[in-house]
């Protein structure tokens, strides 16, 4: 049987500020995909609410939302682990550690893993956002981790008026064109 998913990307960094259902749509697109990666509808704005388990929500976050480090996190159970992670990355951020959601990745080569760290307020703004419109995401993405990445390479995709660039290793920047004066 085919299995449907509908992916919606927030691709408009600039409405981190308010994010009202409107601003979310006027900078968003979505699609429906099958199973097989076929894209079966696309449209801009926000999708049509639909049952969860019906089809699952994916939405992809702008890379300028969340900071993505490595960090050394101990072999334990997830949530032990996860519980670690803000004092060990404390130093890197500009924000309290209260004042984030943690996101810890697989491991990694080398035993780090990946940890993802957006605002909770900007991450409670998102999810009211979308409920109030009758979407449940069933998984948050960061864009930047969907360039596909060689080893030994750095790959740059340009998207709009934004550039995201990844590594092999998961190392990621988005630049937007007016930061690089094009």
């Amino acid at each position: 049987p085919v299995t449907l998913r509908r992916v919606l990307y927030l691709g408009d960094p600039g409405t981190a500020s308010a994010l009202t259902s409107a601003e979310l749509a006027a900078g968003a697109s979505w699609c429906r995909v099958a199973s097989d990666g076929v894209v079966l509808e696309r449209n801009g704005g926000l999708p049509p609410a639909a049952p969860a388990d019906d089809e699952p929500l994916t939405v992809i976050l702008p890379g300028e939302w969340v900071t993505l480090l490595t960090a050394r996190v101990p072999v334990r159970g997830d949530s032990r682990a996860l519980a670690a992670v803000p004092n060990l990355i404390e130093d890197e951020l500009a924000t309290a550690i209260e004042d984030n959601h943690y996101a810890v990745g697989p491991p990694l080569a080398g035993g780090e893993r990946q940890v993802a760290v957006i605002e909770r307020a900007l991450l409670q703004r998102i999810l009211v956002s979308l409920t109030a419109v009758g979407l449940v995401p069933h998984a948050l993405v960061v864009d930047a981790l969907l360039v596909p990445a060689q080893q030994n390479e750095l790959t740059v995709v340009e998207f709009g008026e934004r550039y995201l660039a990844a590594t092999a290793d998961r190392s990621t920047v988005v630049v937007g064109r007016d930061q690089l004066g094009l």
